[in-house]
């Protein structure tokens, strides 16, 4: 027989357990989307449209907002199932704080977007890493 405390502090420990995983189901909700929802995907590419990032040529830039719409359209379900986020599409390398006069941000293959280097080319096949790009 189980002694009464024991019921008690089962019941209490499912209590806070319950608690615990609403207050974390509240706090990503309140963060907003997942970083790789479509809705997210959708509102990285709404705020780069807002203005051209810093050091980007602003022909650069429309393009890469037009190709996003494309790419979100064509790929943004299946970009969102597969892992893709906002940086992983749109992101670019963050400036330094006294750039050289030649700083390119998309110089830095390593932290700029997909939708950066499609030029207005499209994407055939997408993998959770990898995107193939029409030449």
């Amino acid at each position: 027989m189980t002694q009464p405390y024991l019921i008690a502090f089962r019941r209490a420990v499912a209590e806070m357990e319950r608690k615990r995983e609403k207050s974390e189901i509240s706090e990503i909700s309140s963060k907003g989307l997942p970083l790789n929802s479509l809705n997210s995907l959708n509102s990285h590419l709404s705020e780069l449209e807002r203005r051209c990032p810093p050091y980007v040529e602003a022909a650069r830039w429309q393009q890469c907002v037009s190709d996003g719409h494309q790419f979100l359209n064509q790929w943004g379900s299946q970009a969102a199932a597969l892992g893709w986020d906002g940086d992983s599409l749109f992101g670019l390398h963050p400036p330094p704080d006294h750039p050289h006069p030649t700083y390119d941000p998309l110089g830095r293959h390593d932290d700029a977007g997909l939708c950066w280097y499609l030029r207005g080319r499209g994407v055939t096949a997408l993998s959770s890493e990898t995107a193939a790009i029409q030449p």
